[in-house]
């Protein structure tokens, strides 16, 4: 939650957006409560709830979303445009999957934690076809896409046990020998932070240096190898 709100912050442009402390509060209630939701009904999906709480559990996890949805529509009074590139196709069998495909729509079930960024361009009155949207957008994108392939690296033998399908699984079950399935699986990591980079780099009046020195630093070492 933290990169995303600082990330967005630092996003300046000939128009700054003002923040009063509702408007700040509600942005950052409507992420945590969406949040709590996500992690419970990831946790549905990959089976790690007991049978007996499963009913509990979903009902909880309705209840923060329909309040952080409550509360996202105090905030954004637009129509709802944002949301044509919350992409949930994921949840799709995919008929003839591959690594490849895989690993690109990885990003598809946490792209809503770049909403944050996204409200905030939308109260500066930027349109979705600017550069700051896009670049924005796909800074997102390549970051989770990252993100998710280290945790499925590092969650590999939990997901062969739950049978569950990720890029990592993927190759585990097609025999790839364990050195080459390491270092695939590193190459796509480090490509997409690179290109999550890149796409944060060309976001016009973008505060680069302010951002490497406050987060990037303390924060996530994972993002001092590309940069």
């Amino acid at each position: 939650m933290l990169h995303q709100i600082f990330a967005s912050e630092i996003i300046l442009h000939e128009k700054p957006v003002e923040l009063n402390a509702k408007t700040f509060e509600l942005l950052a209630t409507t992420n945590l409560q969406a949040w709590f939701a996500y992690t419970m009904y990831d946790h549905i999906r990959d089976l790690k709830i007991e049978g007996s709480k499963l009913n509990m559990v979903l009902s909880i996890a309705n209840l923060y979303f329909q309040r952080s949805f409550e509360d996202f529509l105090g905030v954004y009074a637009g129509t709802g445009d944002i949301f044509a590139m919350m992409d949930i196709s994921y949840l799709q069998n995919d008929p003839n999957p591959s690594f490849t495909s895989l690993v690109e729509s990885l990003h598809k079930k946490s792209i809503g934690m770049a909403i944050v960024a996204l409200i905030m361009l939308h109260l500066q009155e930027i349109p979705m076809n600017s550069p700051e949207y896009i670049h924005t957008y796909n800074f997102f994108r390549h970051y989770i896409i990252a993100r998710q392939l280290e945790d499925d690296r590092d969650d590999l033998e939990i997901d062969l046990r739950a049978r569950l399908l990720t890029p990592v699984t993927f190759l585990y079950n097609r025999n790839f020998p364990m050195s080459k399935l390491q270092t695939m699986v590193e190459t796509e990591i480090q490509k997409h932070m690179k290109m999550a980079m890149d796409n944060l780099k060309q976001i016009p009046n973008f505060d680069w240096e302010r951002f490497v020195e406050l987060y990037v630093t303390y924060t996530n070492p994972l993002l001092t190898k590309v940069l």
